[in-house]
């Protein structure tokens, strides 16, 4: 009985010291991921229609917010200032294929880490 109590003093105070939040043992971890390209035009769609506020088929210029406008703008092949779904897709296939070094279909955290240090 003597063994009960002290265990179940003791099992909060192990629990408490697995759980911490201080990020001590993870500092500037990054867990990798990879993105399928057969899931980037999966989810086209859906990320598209999340760009389109006013529902209209295409995103204007005026439905993008300042942080993002210049690099909106560039999607926008034909200058009229909208972008259609199709110049949408042509750009994120675009930048996929660019940023997969190795051609693989499947992009890589180093990859992408490759990818911001070449564009800065």
């Amino acid at each position: 009985m003597r063994h009960m109590i002290v265990l179940s003093a003791l099992v909060p105070m192990l629990l408490g010291a697995c759980s911490r939040d201080d990020d001590t043992n993870a500092a500037g971890f990054k867990p990798p991921i990879n993105i399928l390209r057969t899931d980037l035009i999966a989810g086209f769609d859906r990320r598209f229609d999340r760009l389109d506020r006013n529902r209209n088929g295409t995103v204007e210029l005026s439905e993008v917010t300042p942080e993002r406008l210049a690099r909106t703008r560039r999607l926008d092949t034909d200058n009229d200032g909208k972008i259609t779904r199709d110049e949408y897709k042509s750009a994120q296939l675009a930048h996929f294929d660019r940023t997969d070094a190795n051609h693989d279909g499947t992009l890589t955290t180093p990859e992408r880490d490759a990818a911001k240090l070449l564009n800065r």
